[in-house]
Formats: C-alpha cells, structure tokens, sequence
C-alpha cells in the first residue's frame, strides 16, 4: 500500500488468536457467560447441605434420639458464626484473600464442616455434629459473598442485576433439590443401615454437592487469573477503591432498611421451613416425600 506522500506501507492482516488463552481473552463475550455458569453453582452445595435437616427431620429425630430443640439448634450453630463472620468474610475477600483464593477457602469449610456434620450423625455425637454446623456456616455466608463479588467485577449494570437474581435463582435450586431428593436417598439405603449410620451415611452422600462447588471455585480461579491480568494491564487498580471500616457510615438509611427488612424475613421464612415437615406430616396426613414437596414450594418461587 502506498499512502498520500508515496510512502510504502506494508499491510499485515491481523491474525486471529487459537492459542488457549486467546480463547479464553476475558474481552471475548461468551467467556463471561462461561463463568456466570460456574458462579451460579459455587453456593449450589452449600445450599443444598444447609437445609439437610429439614428433609431428614422426622428421621434425625428418631434415629438420633434427639428432642425439637436439639433439633433446631443445627441451625442456630450455622447462624451463630454468621451474625458477624459474614461481614468479615467479605471484608477478607476485599483486602487480603482476593475473590478467588477467598471463595475457594470457604468452600473448604462447607466441605469440611459437611464432613464432620455426617460423621457426627454416623456415630451418633450431638456435639460433633453442631461443631459440623459450625464449621460449615463459617463458609455459608462468606461464600456468597464471594459470589455477589465475582458478579461484581465481571459485570455492571442491567447485566449485573441479571446476573444476581440469575445466582440467586441457581442457589436456591440447592435447596429445591435437597428438599426433594434427601430423604428419598435416605429411603434408597440398604434396609441393613439403620439408625444413626443411616443418618450419618446420607450426609456424607450430602458431600459431593460440596464437591461440586469446591470443583466450580477452583474453576473459576483459573479463568479469574487470565481476566484479572488483561484487566491489570488495560486499567491499573485505582487505591481509591479499595474498602475501609469507615466506609460505613456513608451506607444510606435506605440501604439499612433494606437490612432490617432481610432480619424480618429471615426471621418468619427460615424457622417455619426448617419445622415444617413434621408439621405437614402430623396435621395434614402426608408422607415425608410429600411434605418436602410442599415445604420446598418457597424455594422453588424463588427459581
């Protein structure tokens, strides 16, 4: 080619990238809608884990001996580690742990707290099952808040909203299909598996949906290293982003009642699904299979 002043210029066609990761250039559209697939199955095991007691209520019941309050208290020590790890969890992701390494470290908790859960079932210890729980809300919340945060740095705007309710959606089918499924595994054992190693025995069945999300984390670790780097040199991180405690008190008083609203929820929902099956059982004559049917209707209006 010569230009305006006779000068020679040679031309060289721009050739398309094959190498692995061309394909796998965050700028390319379909690669975040690759990771909108495994973000939305990081909290699938957590979720669907955390509502185990409340398919197995009538049987935990029975094979372990135990009493409502003893019963309803598996909940309370997942609940009690999140009353401020939550917050803290997201502030780790933020300042040391980074979204990728974070989301993987509480997937090692719900795994691990998983694990002790059903091991504590299996030999029929009341106080390793509740160290379980502990161990497991540890990595609950926190692992949403990974989640919200991968959301956040690979999406903005109507697509960042999208993809929230999206996550949302595909968290909750966790505990669609737990409530659905878990006693019917439960029922599946062989007939020589009884009492507390029976419990115990579909609990740790329960583990590889903590499989799945520790697999989805790792996952998106990966492709998270690419994206950062081409994003590192396309735009250098600006040290006014990063977050401080003092942060805080710039939170609007909307965005605190939308706090207060989540308490009431949480508060009048959660408690009644977690009781629920015994319920439905007892008042309306229903086999266990069709009261987890009917307790998991709120999940699936969440879908």
């Amino acid at each position: 080619h010569v230009n305006d002043d006779n000068e020679q210029i040679i031309l060289v066609p721009r050739q398309e990238t094959t190498s692995y990761h061309g394909l796998l250039d965050p700028r390319r559209p379909y690669l975040k809608w690759i990771a909108v697939f495994f973000m939305c199955f990081l909290s699938f095991g957590s979720y669907y884990c955390y509502d185990n007691p409340a398919g197995l209520e009538d049987v935990m019941k029975d094979d372990l001996k135990i009493s409502s309050s003893t019963f309803t208290s598996f909940y309370s020590w997942y609940s009690w580690p999140n009353v401020v790890l939550a917050a803290v969890g997201g502030i780790l992701i933020d300042k040391w742990l980074g979204v990728a390494r974070g989301a993987t470290l509480f997937c090692g908790f719900i795994l691990v707290g998983q694990v002790i859960f059903g091991i504590g079932g299996y030999c029929r210890l009341i106080w390793l099952m509740n160290a379980g729980r502990f161990i497991f809300g540890i990595g609950g919340e926190s692992l949403s808040s990974a989640q919200n945060a991968y959301a956040v740095s690979w999406f903005f705007g109507k697509q960042l909203n999208f993809v929230f309710g999206l996550q949302l959606s595909f968290a909750r089918v966790g505990s669609l299909v737990n409530m659905n499924t878990i006693h019917r595994i439960y029922d599946s054992l062989d007939k020589d598996v009884t009492g507390p190693h029976r419990i115990g025995t579909t609990l740790l069945i329960a583990v590889s949906t903590c499989l799945i999300s520790l697999l989805c984390a790792i996952i998106l670790w990966s492709l998270d290293i690419r994206r950062r780097k081409v994003i590192q040199e396309d735009n250098p991180p600006d040290p006014s982003d990063e977050f401080h405690i003092r942060d805080i008190r710039h939170f609007s008083a909307s965005l605190y009642s939308v706090f207060i609203i989540c308490v009431f929820y949480y508060v009048a929902i959660f408690p009644f699904i977690a009781a629920a099956q015994l319920l439905f059982e007892s008042k309306y004559d229903l086999s266990p299979a069709w009261s987890n049917a009917c307790n998991s209707l709120v999940y699936f209006m969440y879908v």
